[in-house]
């Protein structure tokens, strides 16, 4: 059956083009937007080749612009940051035409075009971009965004520790805060510091917005009953915080209130953050650093700390081992926040933050088929080894998944790392409910597989490659046959 299409937007009015897509199938309109996003693309490829070739040509000084950039916001009323942003995208993509002909074949949205031009104009990192160039744009061509920008932040971190720590001490340097009245309104805003100091804040304010969350759900309950999940709860995400803020304020003045003085409450006012602790059963303020290997025996080498020092000028390749590995490479919070080396070097001789080393020994967390549900020590590192949820375009905190099997414990998976899964609420139910699966590839990410075969990808994102395609085509054939038991039973 041919596809239904929509009418060219020249040959009809805002209103029928409209209800073209209205009465499109859904596979049909799902088709129209991937098919509007390519032309898209290629489109804005045409645009920067056509800038940057203006930009030789020194077309501007037709009409007296000064330059490229007046003359794009004079030509297209552009806004200043806009005009500027495209001149680099067009300088860019001349200079490094792979990328260009990746943008302009559909393979490579704006965004990552636009995060290849920051990276050129780095002149700190600019001379170790050729050699790398093709492996970030092979990763940025089969990877979702976000992970695409840890392999170009793990890139950057590589090429130039040296100023990675100068932008650490220049937030440090230049912090600030506010908090003023504005009319009847309170503003408050807190900038810059290091990575380890911001995760350990949000930490806290998350612990103060889980109360207020609790006190909601309970509020709802109270009010509706059975019929509880069906209603709004009484306050936004937004206000939650905001009660969550004032909350944690006024839960440290008690504490200082009750430290200076001697009356028998003190002691329970004091104990106030360990009763918080305690009511959502995690600390607030733990910080949770995972570093690969690699990574933290040259932390320990650079400090002198080894008995044989990394010699920190060998080839930026060979630190990374294969480049291929970019993904494997991680210096972060637990939410993915980049850390510097130093600042975890600070870290370790405090004692303050809890270490996880990826690929390190010692502490048993693959179970096999000896424990059915992922628990414990095992639970808390699958949460680790994934920053959030690994269905398409979700991008809920592992902190806040569940964690699941790849292959089923039904279908004779194993309760261990490699079989890990971490999925929100609402996806780990979809999963089950849509018979859907989830496989690594060969390049360290997890794809949803449909019940049918397919996989969800984006737009223009090439095939995965599986290191045991049998076990996928397995894993899709039991897939079908448990969406074939449902629908018979149905």
């Amino acid at each position: 059956m041919e596809t239904a299409t929509v009418e060219r937007a020249s040959d009809c009015s805002w209103e029928q083009m409209v209800e073209g897509f209205v009465v499109l199938a859904d596979t049909d309109l799902d088709a129209q937007i991937r098919e509007l996003e390519l032309q898209l693309r290629q489109v804005e490829a045409r645009h920067a080749a056509a800038v940057a070739v203006a930009d030789q040509r020194r077309l501007y000084l037709n009409d007296g612009h000064r330059g490229i950039k007046t003359y794009l916001r004079a030509t297209c009323n552009w806004p200043s940051v806009e005009a500027d942003r495209f001149r680099h995208i067009a300088t860019m993509v001349n200079w490094m035409p792979d990328v260009g002909q990746a943008w302009l074949s559909g393979q490579l949205g704006y965004a990552q075009v636009f995060e290849f031009s920051k990276v050129s104009k780095n002149r700190r990192v600019r001379h170790a971009l050729p050699e790398f160039a093709p492996i970030l744009l092979k990763k940025a061509i089969e990877l979702p965004f976000d992970d695409f920008m840890i392999c170009v932040q793990n890139f950057v971190n590589g090429a130039d520790v040296d100023g990675a720590h100068q932008d650490r001490d220049t937030a440090i340097e230049h912090r600030h805060a506010h908090a003023v009245v504005n009319g009847s309104e309170l503003d408050v805003g807190v900038v810059g510091g290091d990575p380890i100091t911001a995760t350990e804040t949000v930490d806290i304010i998350r612990t103060f917005e889980d109360i207020e969350y609790d006190a909601d759900v309970a509020e709802r309950a109270a009010e509706h009953g059975d019929q509880a999940e069906h209603h709004d709860l009484p306050r936004t995400a937004t206000q939650r915080r905001f009660d969550a803020f004032i909350a944690l304020t006024r839960a440290a003045r008690a504490h200082l209130d009750a430290q200076k003085s001697a009356t028998p409450d003190a002691t329970d006012a004091t104990d106030g953050f360990a009763n918080v602790r305690k009511a959502i059963g995690r600390k607030p303020g733990v910080v949770n650093v995972v570093i690969d290997h690699a990574t933290y025996r040259r932390l320990l080498a650079d400090a002198e700390l080894l008995p044989s020092r990394v010699d920190i000028n060998a080839d930026l390749a060979d630190w990374l081992g294969h480049p291929d590995d970019l993904m494997k490479r991680r210096c972060e919070t637990a939410e993915g926040v980049p850390v510097h080396p130093h600042d975890v070097l600070r870290m370790l001789l405090d004692g303050h933050v809890r270490r996880v080393i990826t690929n390190g020994r010692g502490v048993v967390t693959n179970m096999g088929r000896k424990q059915r549900l992922f628990s414990g020590l095992a639970r808390e590192a699958a949460k680790l080894m994934i920053r959030r949820c690994q269905h398409p375009g979700c991008d809920l905190p592992a902190e806040f998944c569940e964690v699941d099997h790849n292959t089923e414990w039904s279908d004779g998976g194993t309760t261990d790392l490699d079989n890990a899964n971490i999925l929100c609420g609402h996806h780990n139910r979809w999963k089950h409910t849509n018979q859907s699966s989830t496989r690594q590839a060969t390049n360290g990410h997890s794809y949803t597989v449909r019940a049918d075969g397919t996989i969800i990808l984006p737009v223009g994102a090439t095939q995965p490659d599986f290191d045991d395609p049998t076990e996928t085509q397995r894993q899709i054939h039991l897939a079908r046959q448990r969406a074939g038991a449902l629908a018979n039973v149905a």
